[in-house]
């Protein structure tokens, strides 16, 4: 991460953050990993963010989806 981003502008013991890197709102480096199984068995331990503008009619239907 660091040798594509460049150092990191926040870090903690387990996590490093860069912030408005290329198209990402924020990228999260960390030392805990989540296991996965989609498309195929692996490991995460990179997140990212992204700013996205949701058309207003979504707005209900959106937050109806995500409450269950």
């Amino acid at each position: 991460m660091i040798d594509t981003h460049g150092e990191p502008h926040e870090g903690t013991e387990s996590l490093l953050v860069w912030h408005k890197t290329g198209i990402w709102k924020r990228i999260v480096a960390s030392k805990e990993v989540h296991e996965h199984t989609f498309p195929a068995p692996h490991h995460d331990s990179v997140g990212t963010v992204l700013d996205y503008q949701v058309p207003t009619e979504f707005f209900t239907p959106l937050a109806e989806s995500t409450a269950a």
